[in-house]
C-alpha cells in the first residue's frame, strides 16, 4: 500500500524494527541476498532503525561473511542502503510490503536459474532424427573467401582505424577517473555520426542529466539524432527485470553499439557475487552475449584491480577477461580529465581476440593502440584517437625534437657542457651527457652542411 499522502507518523518504530527484522531473516547464511535486502532496509523511514553502522555489522554476521571479506561486502552494503534511501522520498512503501517483496525477489531468481537449467537439460536431450553434425563446414567457409576479421565499430583512430568488433562483447578497464566514460561516450559519438544507432545502459547510475551533457557537448552530434530513439537510448537500470527489459528491446531496434557503464555494477545487479566466475559467466550468457548476438559492438567499462600482479584484469571474477570476444584495452590517464578544459589517456592492448587493432598498432606483448585526447575548452568537445607509436618512433620523434631545440639557441653551443649549462639556466635541469652529446653532434653536422652548401648557377648563355 502506497504511503504518499499519508503522515509518516503511521509508520510505527514497531513496525519498522519488525519489518527489518524479517529482512535479516533473509541474509541469514546468504551473501547474494546482502545487496537486495540492504535495498529494502534502505527504503523504511531511518528513525526507528539503528544506524548503518550497526546494520552493516549485523548483515555481515548474519550472513556469515569471512572476516577477510568484510571491506568489500560492507562497501557494497553502505552503497544499497543509501541506493534505498535515495528512492525513500519516491517509492516509500508500507513496511509490511518490503519484507515479501525481498523474498520475491529472491524466489523469483531461483525461479529464473532453475528455468534456465531446466532449458540446458532439454536442449542436451533433444535428438534429431538424424545424427547432428558436430563439425564445422570448412569447405563452405573457404568458398566464401572467410578471413580474419578486422575492427569495424567503436572509436575511429587517426588513421582510419576503427578500435572495437561488431557483433563482439569488448571492453575499457581502467581506475577511477581515467577517462572510461568520456572514452566510451566519443565512441559512441564516432558511431552517431557515422550514421549508426547506440544504447548507452547506466548501471553506474551517473544520471541522465549528466551522461547526456557530454553528447550534448560534443562537435558534430545533432541533437535531432540523440532525440531520435531509432538512433540513440540511454537508460538507468533499476533492477534485474528492467535489465533484461532492455535487452529484450535491443533485439527489437538493433543498435550499432551498446555502452555497458559499469559491467562491475551489473553483477550485483542480476544477483551476482563479484568475485564467482561462474556468476559472471551467466551475467555474460544472459546480458551481454545476446546484444552482441544481435550485431552490436558491446563495449564494457569496468574499473581495474587494485592488486599487484594482475595487470590488465578488472575488479573480481577473473572470468570477465576470458569472456572478451572483441578487443580489450587498459585506460590510463596521460593528462587529467578537467571539466571545461580537457585531458589524455592512453589505450593499451590487453587483449584481442581476431587480432585487427593489434596488426595496425605498434609492435610488441602490450602496445598503445591509441592515445585519446579531449579539448573541451571551447564549449564544444573536440576529441582524436591518436595511433600509438612504437619505442623507437618516440625516441626518433625526441631525438629531432632535440636537434631542432639545439639549432634554435643563439649563440649555438661550442661543447656538449656549454650545451647542458644553458639547458639548465633555462629549464633547471640538463640533459644526460648521451643525449647532449647525440643532439649537439647531430645539430653541428646539419648546421655545418647548410653553411658548405653552395648554390649552382645555370649558365644560360650559348
Amino acid at each position: 500500500m502506497n504511503v504518499l499522502g499519508r503522515e509518516l507518523a503511521e509508520l510505527t518504530p514497531e513496525r519498522a524494527l519488525d519489518t527489518y527484522d524479517r529482512l535479516l531473516d533473509l541474509t541469514d547464511g546468504t551473501p547474494s541476498m546482502l545487496a537486495t535486502v540492504a535495498f529494502r532496509i534502505g527504503q523504511i523511514p531511518p528513525r526507528a532503525l539503528p544506524d548503518h553502522d550497526d546494520i552493516v555489522a549485523t548483515m555481515l554476521y548474519r550472513a556469515d561473511i569471512d572476516e577477510s571479506e568484510h571491506k568489500g561486502y560492507a562497501k557494497k552494503i553502505r552503497k544499497a542502503l543509501r541506493k534505498g534511501h535515495d528512492k525513500l522520498a519516491y517509492t516509500v512503501v508500507d513496511p509490511d510490503v518490503l519484507g515479501r517483496q525481498a523474498a520475491v525477489d529472491a524466489e523469483a531468481e531461483k525461479i529464473r536459474i532453475r528455468e534456465d537449467a531446466r532449458r540446458l537439460v532439454a536442449e542436451e536431450a533433444t535428438q534429431d532424427d538424424e545424427p547432428a553434425d558436430d563439425y564445422a563446414d570448412v569447405a563452405a567457409l573457404i568458398e566464401m573467401g572467410v578471413e580474419r576479421r578486422v575492427p569495424d565499430a567503436g572509436a575511429v583512430r587517426n588513421d582510419g582505424v576503427r578500435l572495437a568488433y561488431s557483433a563482439a562483447v569488448n571492453g575499457l578497464v581502467g581506475p577511477p577517473e581515467s577517462g572510461k566514460t568520456l572514452i566510451a561516450v566519443a565512441s559512441a559519438c564516432d558511431t552517431l555520426k557515422a550514421g549508426g544507432s547506440v544504447l548507452h545502459i547506466d548501471a553506474d547510475h551517473n544520471g541522465a542529466e549528466a551522461t547526456i551533457s557530454h553528447y550534448l557537448a560534443a562537435d558534430g552530434v545533432k541533437r535531432r539524432v540523440l532525440s531520435d530513439r531509432d538512433r540513440f537510448r540511454y537508460v538507468d537500470v533499476r533492477s534485474a527485470d528492467h535489465l533484461r527489459r532492455v535487452v529484450a528491446e535491443a533485439k527489437e531496434w538493433a543498435p550499432s553499439l551498446v555502452v555497458v557503464d559499469s559491467v562491475g555494477e551489473i553483477v550485483p545487479l542480476m544477483g551476482g557475487e563479484s568475485n564467482s566466475n561462474d556468476d559472471y559467466r551467466r551475467i555474460h550468457r544472459e546480458i551481454l552475449s545476446p546484444l552482441a548476438d544481435g550485431g552490436a559492438a558491446v563495449l564494457v567499462l569496468d574499473h581495474v584491480t587494485k592488486e599487484e600482479g594482475r595487470g590488465g584484469y578488472a575488479i573480481g571474477a577473473g572470468a570477465k577477461k576470458a569472456a572478451i570476444d572483441g578487443s580489450y584495452l587498459a585506460v590510463m590517464p596521460v593528462e587529467p580529465f578537467v571539466p571545461g578544459v580537457g585531458g589524455a589517456a592512453s589505450l593499451t592492448i590487453l587483449k584481442d581476440r581476431h587480432g585487427g587493432v593489434r596488426a595496425q598498432s605498434p609492435s610488441g606483448k602490450s602496445p598503445t593502440a591509441a592515445v585519446f585526447r579531449l579539448d573541451s575548452r571551447d564549449g564544444a568537445s573536440t576529441w582524436e584517437f591518436w595511433r600509438g607509436r612504437s619505442d623507437d618512433e618516440r625516441d626518433d620523434a625526441q631525438a629531432q625534437a632535440d636537434v631542432e631545440h639545439v639549432l634554435a639557441l643563439d649563440p649555438f653551443p661550442t661543447s656538449r657542457s656549454k650545451l647542458q649549462a644553458v639547458l639548465k639556466a633555462a629549464q633547471g635541469k640538463a640533459w644526460g651527457n648521451d643525449r647532449a652529446h647525440a643532439a649537439l653532434t647531430e645539430a653541428r653536422r646539419r648546421r655545418e652542411s647548410a653553411m658548405t652548401t653552395i648554390p649552382i648557377e645555370t649558365n644560360t648563355k650559348e
